[in-house]
């Protein structure tokens, strides 16, 4: 839904997947008239008629682990838009400072090729190239991402539906990867894990202090009084169990 973002979480059983997962949780949503974005562990066939199945629509990311599919729409837009002579254009272009160039082409043609003629409600293949400069260095990064979508909204709409999910990606998944390198945990207990996930999330909302997240992740570990606050408020420690912290 354009004008609305929700996001449910469930902790997966270390036998399970989220591909398992993803179809249960679609179940217990109303998804009729909704747009439903999902990464490339989410791009698969049963999901994608189980989001077809709810009269919702869909943006599915579609990278490597598709193998086939990847490739030929890779192929195809290069023809289609991509290259310099490509005969499509962009369907939206915009820079800003905050989030640099970005492009999105529209490419319908593409959900008729053989690679893709039994996916669920296809109706459009994009994809979107972002342009920007890294922080703190003078590199430019250019990517494209491809998308299998059964919407016909506006490009407007489309975007703005994708750079939804990135925020999500770029402030959860993201955060938890890189700043708190949570894929190097060596935890294996059910309880230690979700305890830590859940701390992590805890310090990542934090705003009272002018640290950066990283700052904030050490503020944790080193000030017994900071620790207090996060899980229960505004309690004193007693000045010998205080570990002063400056940033």
């Amino acid at each position: 839904m354009p004008g609305k973002v929700l996001t449910h979480q469930r902790a997966v059983d270390g036998k399970s997947s989220e591909i398992i997962v993803i179809p249960e949780r679609l179940e217990s949503l109303s998804l009729a008239g909704n747009i439903v974005t999902l990464d490339a562990m989410g791009c698969q066939h049963v999901i994608a008629r189980k989001i077809l199945e709810q009269q919702a629509d869909s943006i599915l990311a579609l990278k490597g682990n598709q193998g086939n599919r990847h490739k030929a729409v890779v192929n195809d837009c290069a023809a289609a838009c991509l290259d310099v002579s490509a005969p499509l254009k962009p369907v939206y272009d915009a820079f800003d400072d905050t989030h640099g160039r970005l492009r999105a082409w529209v490419c319908p043609e593409a959900s008729e090729l053989a690679a893709l003629r039994d996916w669920p409600g296809i109706r459009n293949v994009q994809a979107i190239e972002t342009i920007r400069r890294v922080a703190h260095s003078h590199e430019t990064q250019a990517e494209i991402r491809y998308d299998l979508t059964r919407c016909d909204d506006a490009p407007e709409v489309l975007i703005q539906a994708v750079r939804r999910h990135w925020a999500i990606e770029n402030s959860l998944h993201g955060v938890l990867d890189v700043t708190f390198r949570a894929d190097d945990a060596r935890s294996r207990d059910k309880v230690a894990t979700r305890s830590f996930a859940l701390l992590f999330k805890i310090v990542r909302k934090d705003k009272s202090k002018k640290f950066s997240l990283r700052g904030r992740r050490q503020n944790t570990s080193w000030n017994n009084n900071y620790m207090a606050r996060l899980l229960f408020g505004c309690i004193k420690m007693p000045v010998s169990a205080e570990n002063n912290f400056n940033a």
